[in-house]
């Protein structure tokens, strides 16, 4: 859903927003121990998951970014729905492509 404008709009050619909810399934969130967000993207994204921010890339033309999230990520996992958000924005079309891996813990 593309929005203009914004709070943080300045003079000149409007800043766009776009916001992205995807929802997914998972049985037992325990079994996981490391998260891998592999995402090409443009312009500026925030990516949240259930709500909380969990990368903010810096700023470029077009990128392809791979990485495994910080510690702590995998809590954030719950039993049963889940969503991945996220906020793009700029003043260009976007691109944005994302898949998530999870991996089981070293102790298991």
């Amino acid at each position: 859903m593309p929005a203009s404008g914004g709070p943080k709009a300045k003079k000149g050619p409007k800043q766009k927003r776009c916001l992205l909810r995807v929802a997914f399934n998972v049985e037992n969130p325990s079994q996981y121990g490391w998260i891998v967000l592999d995402c090409r993207l443009s312009g500026r994204a925030a990516i949240y998951l259930n709500g909380e921010l969990i990368l903010r890339p810096a700023q470029s033309g077009q990128s392809h970014l791979k990485t495994v999230l910080k510690p702590g990520t995998c809590e954030l996992l719950k039993r049963g729905r889940n969503v991945i958000a996220v906020e793009l924005s700029g003043d260009r079309s976007f691109v944005f492509d994302c898949g998530l891996l999870a991996g089981p813990s070293a102790n298991r």
